[in-house]
């Protein structure tokens, strides 16, 4: 098939595809657009968004076109169709400026992709535009994933400075501590978190996993039992408390609990019998 042939196909193909999309005008494509997004119907989202785009006259609003390809965006991220979703953020920063969520999804974007460079710079045009607690804390993680460490902490730290009473930035700043070995820094942010959210297993969780690094068994034990109280349904903390119970040297609780965990579907809790006790399960 010669390639002019080829290429007038796909066209045509593509053009019978949006034509299924058929939505009318551009505010009630946006709108169909924004629901299906809503609802989870991404190829439907993509499809009436880009009629909507086709259709955007200047007296739309510039605010409703960067709308349709935000979320235009966002739905070929959630199809992985990360080079689409990098195309129309950059197209609203080309064609409208500079506009903190798209740097901020295009920065998810490149991550994801493994871009981690371009992703840092996104995160910082972001932050210089709006100065989000959030971007830091998004931006930290990342450096603590290229283990560039002591940025991370200084990001996560300005994300609590800006705003001091969420939990998930003090739960953020502990794990990069963790995995720096600087387990009493660690253990206080989790402790903080405690604090902030006493009824969520997380923290506790975290810091039973910081003592089993430490080797304080008892105290371990103390935080899995807490986080079990917050959250009987989640089997890998059964596991986890099964673990300790075995350090702790006591046999048949560790067994009775790996066996709980194996029984509410959390696999790996067979290994842990199969490896420590030689008891297939």
């Amino acid at each position: 098939m010669k390639t002019s042939t080829f290429l007038l196909l796909l066209l045509l193909f593509s053009t019978k595809s949006i034509a299924q999309f058929d939505c009318g005008s551009f505010e009630n494509c946006l709108n169909v657009g924004i629901a299906a997004y809503q609802e989870e119907n991404y190829e439907g989202a993509i499809g009436y968004l880009t009629n909507a785009i086709n259709n955007w006259k200047r007296e739309n609003g510039i605010k409703e076109i960067m709308s349709a390809y935000m979320y235009r965006g966002n739905s070929y991220l959630e199809m992985d169709s990360i080079k689409l979703a990098i195309r129309d953020y950059s197209e609203i920063l080309l064609k409208f400026g500079k506009h903190p969520p798209a740097f901020r999804m295009r920065a998810m974007a490149h991550e994801k992709r493994g871009e981690y460079q371009r992703a840092l710079n996104d995160f910082s045009f972001a932050i210089q535009i709006e100065n989000n607690p959030d971007d830091y804390a998004k931006r930290g993680l990342l450096l603590g994933k290229i283990e560039k460490f002591d940025e991370a902490i200084k990001d996560l730290s300005k994300a609590i400075e800006l705003n001091p009473k969420w939990v998930d930035y003090y739960l953020k700043r502990a794990q990069i501590y963790f995995l720096m070995e600087k387990y009493d820094e660690a253990l206080k942010d989790a402790s903080t978190a405690q604090d902030l959210n006493s009824i969520i297993p997380d923290p506790y969780t975290l810091s039973a996993t910081i003592y089993l690094k430490m080797r304080k068994f008892v105290e371990a034990f103390e935080q899995i039992n807490s986080a079990i109280n917050f959250a009987p349904e989640e089997a890998p903390l059964y596991a986890t408390r099964g673990l300790i119970y075995y350090r702790l040297k006591k046999n048949d609780e560790a067994i009775a609990d790996l066996k709980k965990a194996a029984d509410m579907g959390f696999d790996e809790a067979k290994t842990y019998l199969k490896s420590l006790f030689n008891i297939e399960y």
